[in-house]
This record gives structure tokens, C-alpha cells and sequence, in this order.
């Protein structure tokens, strides 16, 4: 058989163009990836961050509330807990990973509460 000599350089553009793909879909996919993970990583922050004020609500009696800075996954986050009867109202304030300044405000019912 003989050998066909002109193949080589279709060879070498068949290699760069899938080359080519490769790159393009790689630089599609890992900007879309970061941000997917910045953003479950938010989310993941208000729920815990959700969580510890409810559980700060349920802990305390009406008088005992004070106001205070916590840490939740190194992020400092100010709860503030307010008496509305026949609710107690808890927030809680932070700067997420974006520099935004975000907020969760839950309200109680205490089952302790005088009638």
C-alpha cells in the first residue's frame, strides 16, 4: 500500500480544531461552575444562619433577650430581638460573600406567654 504523504497537515488541523472545542467548552463551564459554588455557598450561610436565630428565639425568655454578634461559618452576624405582643420578633443581619447586606427575620409565639 502507499502511503498518502498530503494527509499529515489535515491530520494537524483535525488535532487544533478539537483542541479548539476543548478549550472553548472549558472556559464556557468554569466560570458557570464558580459562580454555582459562591452561590450554594450563600445559601448554605442563610440557612445555617436561619437556623442559629431560631434556635435563639426558642432558648431565651422575652426578658432575656439581648441584642448580640455571633460567628456562623466566619461571618460575624448581629441578632436583634424585639418584644411585639404576643410575638417576639428576632432578626438577623450580615454581609454575605458578594458584600450584600442580607436579612432573616423570624417571629415567635412562646408557649410560656402570660394571658
Amino acid at each position: 500500500m502507499f502511503k498518502d504523504d498530503n494527509q499529515k497537515g489535515i491530520v494537524l488541523l483535525e488535532l487544533l480544531a478539537a483542541f479548539s472545542l476543548i478549550l472553548l467548552i472549558l472556559f464556557t463551564l468554569i466560570p458557570i461552575l464558580v459562580q454555582i459554588n459562591i452561590e450554594r455557598n450563600i445559601l448554605q450561610e442563610r440557612r445555617e444562619i436561619q437556623s442559629t436565630l431560631h434556635n435563639e428565639l426558642q432558648l431565651h425568655t422575652p426578658e432575656s433577650y439581648n441584642n448580640k454578634v455571633i460567628e456562623v461559618n466566619h461571618t460575624n452576624v448581629t441578632l436583634v430581638f424585639e418584644s411585639t405582643t404576643p410575638l417576639l420578633k428576632g432578626s438577623a443581619h450580615w454581609t454575605n460573600v458578594r458584600g450584600k447586606q442580607e436579612e432573616i427575620i423570624l417571629y415567635y409565639y412562646p408557649s410560656f406567654q402570660k394571658q
